[in-house]
Parts: structure tokens; C-alpha cells; sequence
């Protein structure tokens, strides 16, 4: 994965050969980074989605699954929070860097404030390694009379070729909660661009202009915001929902290439923008169990399995009840 291509970068095809090459091994390093991490974080096992009766009937009739606008999710530091603990990690490699590496440094600083990178869009469809967490059934389903989808691990394979539609590329990013990961994330990314760029200048031996350095400089920079600190940011929590153990579906690309896919929904009186994820194969092969909320009425599981058979589902679809103590208010 790689997101640079999102962020209009110039061409550098009148730059010197030894920038051109920097740029392509700061790129290669990025999707090594990056294929490395989705097999490191491959899902082996069933992951959960929380959600009410509406959500439910809708996941089965629609075959498809809501992702929703990060800027809506429920913590209301969703990528602010990733942004913030980067543009510390700036500021501490400032304090020890050399005369030429500030510039580097304060030039992502300030893209991170001005947040120039909003030319994008983010979607996130959210699961728990968890199957019967508390807080997660008062939280999305219905105070505990909702339900727990269990979807097996085929449906976060990524082994699927690229789609030209915008709402069918999503990766998938376990949640990162403890910023010390996080800030180790940040630091060898911006370190590893600032080593390839002074090397390349350091090396280059062929003719090159202010301009050439310039646009070498933008290029490197715009490589390192798309991916990795960009990505790392959106897949970055705050502590306080460490209980939730989150695993992310996250789909990213150019605002305008979601234009024709952006719906709106209402959460109570809040107007909610979400995209369709409609998986390649059939969204409801994937789906390996529902667990009833620990606060539905005794028949529950009852009137899940006379649903599924009213909707032509899997028969092998197991059907459980939650087992945490709790009825609802």
C-alpha cells in the first residue's frame, strides 16, 4: 500500500538520477514497511462488529457493511490524536538536529498543522478481537439487546488486486493504544526519509538547480506524510479505549473519487456520512457467528435463527448468547 500517489506529486523526471533514486528507495522501503506489517497483523481468528437490530437486518439484506467517516467515529480524537503525538516526535528530533535537517523537520511540522493533507478521505468499518465485551454492548448495541457479528478471518485477507471503485480498497490496521508504539512508528519513518535525502545530496554528482532541490524535497516529504505517518495516525487511539481491541477496516483515498459513494445517516439527531463496503465475493460468506446481546429477551436467539432462514442465510451460522451479567437500564 502506498498512499503518495494521493497527495499530487510533481513529476521528477527532469531530476538528477541520484534524487530519482532516493525517492524510489524511500518508496520501496515504505511498501516493504507496509507489506510487512499486513502479513505481521494477518487475522487468524473470527473478529466481532457491535451492533443493534437495524444494523443487523441491514448488514443481511444490503450484503454490505457501513464505514464510517473518521471524523464520526466515537472517540472524538480520531486522527487529531496520531497527528498530535507526530508533531511531538517533530519537535523532540528538533531538539537534537543538525542545522540542515531543521528545515526538513519544521517543513512536516507544518504540514501536520495546516493539515494540507485533507485532500483525502478516510472510512473505517470497526471490529473487536473480542466477542462479549460490556462496554462495547452498551456503547453500539442497543445497550446490550443488540447483536455481536462474528466475521472469520477470510473477510480481512488481502489478497485481493486493487479496485478502480474507491469504497472496495481497504486495509486492515489492528489499533494502536500505547503512544510509546506509536512515537517509535513516527521516529524510524522521519529519520529513514532524512537519511535517504541528505544522502542523495550528499552523493549526487550531476548538475541540479534550486528548483531540482526544491521539488526533490516536496517529493520525499509528500512520500513519508502519505505513508507511513499518515497511516500510522489513522490507526492510532487514545489509551482510554484500550478495552475495545480494535481492529480496523480502513478505507483512504481522494475526496473526490468518494464523491459518488458518500451517503448520510442519522445517529439520534447527528447527521453521519458512510460508504458501502460491498466485499468482493459475498459479504455474508464471511460471516461465521452472531452472539445475541446479554440484555435480549429469552427467545432471542430464536427469532436470530428463524431471520437467518428467512433471509436464505447459512444454515452453519452459529447462533450464541452473550454470557456477561448485565441487564440493561
Amino acid at each position: 500500500m502506498s498512499g503518495d500517489k494521493y497527495l499530487n506529486q510533481e513529476s521528477d523526471d527532469n531530476l538528477p538520477s541520484q534524487f530519482r533514486e532516493a525517492i524510489r528507495e524511500f518508496k520501496e522501503w515504505s511498501e516493504k514497511k507496509s507489506d510487512a506489517e499486513q502479513e505481521a497483523n494477518k487475522i487468524t481468528n473470527t473478529l466481532y462488529h457491535y451492533t443493534n437490530g437495524l444494523g443487523l437486518t441491514g448488514i443481511f439484506d444490503s450484503k454490505s457493511i457501513w464505514f464510517t467517516d473518521y471524523r464520526h467515529l466515537n472517540d472524538p480524537t480520531e486522527i487529531e490524536h496520531g497527528i498530535e503525538i507526530t508533531k511531538k516526535v517533530i519537535k523532540d528530533l528538533q531538539k537534537v538536529a543538525t542545522e540542515r535537517e531543521q528545515g526538513f523537520l519544521e517543513f512536516q511540522y507544518e504540514i501536520f498543522v495546516s493539515e494540507k493533507f485533507k485532500v483525502l478521505d478516510f472510512f473505517i468499518g470497526s471490529f473487536s478481537r473480542d466477542p462479549d465485551n460490556l462496554s462495547q454492548w452498551r456503547a453500539y448495541a442497543d445497550n446490550g439487546r443488540g447483536y455481536a457479528i462474528g466475521f472469520s478471518e477470510s473477510l480481512f485477507s488481502s489478497g485481493d488486486a486493487p479496485s478502480e471503485k474507491a469504497n472496495e480498497n481497504v486495509f486492515v490496521a489492528p489499533v494502536i493504544y500505547c503512544p510509546n508504539e506509536l512515537m517509535a512508528l513516527q521516529r524510524c519513518a522521519i529519520q529513514k526519509a532524512m537519511k535517504i535525502r541528505f544522502k542523495a545530496i550528499d552523493l549526487n554528482s550531476e548538475p541540479s538547480t534550486d528548483s531540482h532541490k526544491e521539488n526533490f524535497f516536496k517529493q520525499i516529504s509528500k512520500s513519508l506524510i502519505a505513508w507511513p505517518l499518515l497511516w500510522n495516525c489513522l490507526k492510532a487511539k487514545h489509551c482510554a479505549y484500550s478495552q475495545e481491541k480494535e481492529v480496523r477496516l480502513i478505507m483512504l483515498g481522494e475526496t473526490k473519487n468518494f464523491s459518488e459513494y458518500v451517503k448520510t445517516r442519522l445517529r439520534g439527531s447527528e447527521i453521519v456520512p458512510y460508504t458501502s463496503y460491498c466485499h468482493k465475493g459475498n459479504l455474508l460468506d464471511h460471516i461465521a457467528e452472531i452472539i445475541v446481546g446479554p440484555s435480549s429477551h429469552r427467545q432471542a436467539e430464536l427469532t436470530v435463527e428463524t431471520f437467518l432462514k428467512s433471509r436464505k442465510a447459512n444454515p452453519n451460522i452459529k447462533i450464541l448468547r452473550s454470557e456477561t451479567p448485565y441487564r440493561a437500564g
